[in-house]
């Protein structure tokens, strides 16, 4: 595994990094000593082993069930690249940003998530998107508009919302996001978790819109209005929320 490590920038099949081990005149016999001996030295990995499909740490089944699919693979006398035995390592710049993404929302207060449930950066996003959900209740480019917000923190709330504009974004691009954060984790930390801040924030930015004048009285119609966008809050685009703001217009000035 550590040759895999070192071999393997991206992602490995565990078949061909384990096809050594049926090689003449060595091989091992595809019995379930060995299945064990296998399973057991694997455990020691488990932690930074990710399968590549989810981009999820791989449960204890999924491993399980990978190792008896090896084996059986070995006792047809195939070794071969298997596209369900993917796997990649987690990088530490990845665990470094999941641990500091956790702190920054306070997820352990903010939405009481438990730091063992968020062992990757998809947790993370998952726990961040349900943050904005049921505690911000507005997406985070809301904290942009609020008046008079350094540029030092409109560029770290930016390289927050980059973290959902990437799937499997790569490590350069996760050690830029981790320097931005972590240069400005207090102020953001006091930032975020207080919900008047995304309240003045979308005021201000509906306030901003040129060419418009949302009235109080229309303001909890416009929200029921928004709230039918299909997109998670955590994934709404300002342009698709401003585009909903302005059909509500047409139709209120009526």
């Amino acid at each position: 595994m550590e040759k895999a490590r070192k071999e393997y920038a991206d992602k490995f099949s565990l078949p061909v990094v384990f096809a050594s081990f049926i090689k003449p005149p060595y091989g091992m016999f595809t019995s379930m000593l060995n299945c064990a001996a296998i399973a057991y030295a694997l455990r020691k990995y488990k932690s930074e082993l990710f399968q590549t499909t989810i981009s999820q740490p791989i449960s204890d089944e999924a491993l399980c069930t990978m190792v008896t699919d090896l084996f059986k693979m070995w006792k047809d006398g195939k070794s071969d690249s298997n596209s369900k035995m993917l796997l990649r390592f987690g990088s530490k710049e990845e665990s470094d940003l999941t641990k500091l993404l956790y702190d920054t929302f306070d997820l352990g207060h903010t939405i009481k998530a438990k730091p063992d449930d968020v062992k990757s950066l998809d947790n993370a996003k998952w726990y961040i998107q349900e943050f904005c959900k049921l505690y911000a209740k507005q997406p985070l480019w809301t904290l942009v508009h609020i008046p008079s917000l350094s540029e030092d923190l409109k560029n770290a709330i930016q390289s927050l919302i980059a973290i959902f504009a990437q799937e499997a974004p790569p490590v350069e691009k996760i050690k830029a996001i981790y320097r931005n954060i972590k240069n400005n984790h207090v102020e953001l930390l006091i930032l975020i978790t207080n919900v008047d801040n995304y309240e003045k924030g979308f005021v201000n930015f509906v306030d901003s819109i040129e060419g418009i004048k949302i009235e109080k009285a229309w303001w909890n119609e416009m929200l029921e209005k928004l709230s039918q966008l299909p997109s998670e809050i955590a994934f709404r685009k300002e342009s698709d929320v401003e585009k909903a703001i302005y059909q509500f217009y047409i139709i209120a000035v009526r």
